[in-house]
């Protein structure tokens, strides 16, 4: 789900966060953005040390990401925050809230 600058910043501030764990991209409004943020993901990951995060952190942000360039509007940044857990955000230009939609109930199950 897509957040705007605003609503990110509420949710998780980075000030008292060392510069050197805080890593922020942008990303294009674009499906392949979900690559590169994995990309992105597992670079820093692999940096501080958080090898065994890897595969879940860049599911994740493969997940937010493909969400704001379905649902949100770009362009679209990545920020990962490392300060005793470790945060991944993706937030977009839109201007309104995420809401929670749920699934109809005739909808078939995702596949893995």
């Amino acid at each position: 789900m897509a957040a705007t600058l605003g609503q990110v910043a509420a949710i998780a501030p980075h000030w008292g966060t060392a510069a050197h764990d805080v890593a922020t991209c942008s990303l294009p409004d674009h499906p392949r953005a979900a690559g590169q943020a994995r990309e992105y993901v597992r670079k820093h990951l692999v940096a501080w040390g958080l090898d065994d995060l890897i595969l879940t952190s860049e599911l994740l942000a493969s997940e937010l990401v493909g969400n704001a360039v379905r649902h949100g509007k770009g362009p679209l940044s990545l920020r990962l925050l490392h300060s005793g857990s470790l945060i991944c955000e993706v937030y977009d230009a839109s201007l309104t809230t995420p809401r929670i939609r749920r699934a109809a109930s005739t909808q078939p199950p995702r596949s893995p």
